[in-house]
């Protein structure tokens, strides 16, 4: 079943498809949220405690799981494409720019939040991970390019 105590999916799929199953399992987590819309579901997790602990325990579970998948293989392709002397300057711009983007998500969120009805924050949040997605995919045809190179290498 495994090789080693590898991951399953290595052999499977390659990096580029790995990070896709992540971000569209992030995308797939938020459409629960969207039952917040509903009046009817509304209602019942503000008159059961119990509901709103497994629906959120859900939700979460499910987007940060998705979240992680995608984190292990994002990081294998920078790992495997920038310049071992780069790696540090590369990690601690990435981390700056995340920094950055969670302090304006948390401001815009904040504002949205208190301003709008909670369908609307959430369709904004989809709008956003949508955006993630199209922002990676010049990351994964880098990877399919260098994977297809990698493999007319192997046949000279």
């Amino acid at each position: 079943m495994f090789d080693s105590w590898g991951d399953p999916f290595a052999k499977r799929f390659s990096i580029s498809h790995n990070i896709g199953i992540g971000l569209i399992g992030i995308v797939v987590a938020v459409f629960p949220l969207l039952l917040l819309g509903s009046d009817s579901f509304f209602q019942l997790l503000q008159s059961n405690p119990l509901a709103v602990l497994l629906f959120y325990s859900f939700v979460s579970f499910f987007l940060f799981s998705m979240f992680n998948i995608y984190g292990v293989f994002f990081r294998t392709f920078y790992q495997q494409t920038i310049e071992p002397h780069m790696l540090g300057r590369f990690i601690s711009v990435m981390v700056m720019l995340f920094a950055l983007g969670r302090l304006i998500g948390f401001q815009l969120y904040g504002a949205l939040f208190e301003s709008i009805e909670l369908i609307y924050a959430v369709f904004v949040l989809g709008v956003g991970m949508l955006a993630k997605i199209f922002m990676h995919i010049p990351f994964l045809r880098i990877e399919k390019r260098r994977r297809e190179q990698g493999f007319e290498q192997k046949e000279n």
